[in-house]
């Protein structure tokens, strides 16, 4: 089963943990800033700051326009059963202004942090939407439509973004891999990549910053895997 229904992001978004950073009125402030700027959505995080459930509804309720989307939950944050009821909970507080990316997170972060195995990803992301589309949900019904996408960058979830969910939301990740994305995924569903970008016009201090940046990425397999598929 895939989602019909579709987003619409517009054209640039922000991936941010920044806001996390800030006390919460003051990340309040910053996101209706940013709605009013007019960008399409704001990507927040889940590993170790804020609970991203939480933090949607708080940034929701201080901005208008602007989607919120999470970039992404974890699923072993919480059981898909609460997840699904997160995501109706938000979908009908807020029509049309939420949107549940979950992904399966990193090994050192399920087995470390939250004491569960990280064997067989893509299966438990499967079994996960699974009970998901199943699970009860007796409060009030969301009215419109409901988005809902997933954390991939490897061949096979991102096949299942496209037949399970409105698309998918790479994350440290290459123009290059969006195109190969978009062949293997098909011309409908929905293509949300983070691409980290530097706003410096000194060669040498753009490759220090990004190198700085990389350095917490490239050490987590799924990443370094996925720029070596990319060669």
């Amino acid at each position: 089963m895939s989602n019909a229904e579709q987003p619409d992001l517009g054209r640039i978004g922000l991936w941010t943990y920044a806001l996390d950073m800030q006390p919460m009125a003051k990340s309040q402030e910053a996101a209706a800033e940013i709605d009013e700027m007019g960008f399409g959505a704001i990507w927040i995080p889940e590993a170790v700051g804020r609970e991203v459930f939480a933090s949607s509804a708080l940034l929701l309720s201080a901005t208008k326009n602007i989607k919120i989307a999470t970039g992404i939950a974890s699923i072993a944050a919480r059981t898909a059963h609460s997840m699904q009821a997160g995501w109706k909970t938000l979908s009908e507080a807020f029509p049309s202004r939420f949107v549940l990316a979950l992904g399966v997170s990193h090994s050192h972060m399920v087995t470390k942090l939250h004491k569960l195995s990280y064997d067989k990803p893509y299966s438990n992301m499967v079994e996960y939407l699974d009970v998901m589309d199943k699970s009860p949900f007796a409060a009030a019904q969301p009215q419109g439509p409901m988005y809902r996408m997933i954390g991939a960058l490897g061949p096979k979830m991102l096949q299942l973004s496209a037949e399970r969910t409105a698309g998918a939301h790479p994350y440290f990740t290459t123009p290059q891999h969006t195109a190969e994305a978009r062949a293997l995924m098909g011309s409908k569903p929905l293509i949300a990549p983070e691409i980290a970008v530097i706003f410096e016009t000194d060669k040498d201090k753009a490759r220090e910053t990004a190198r700085k940046f990389m350095s917490i990425y490239t050490r987590l397999p799924n990443y370094a895997n996925n720029l070596m598929r990319l060669g």
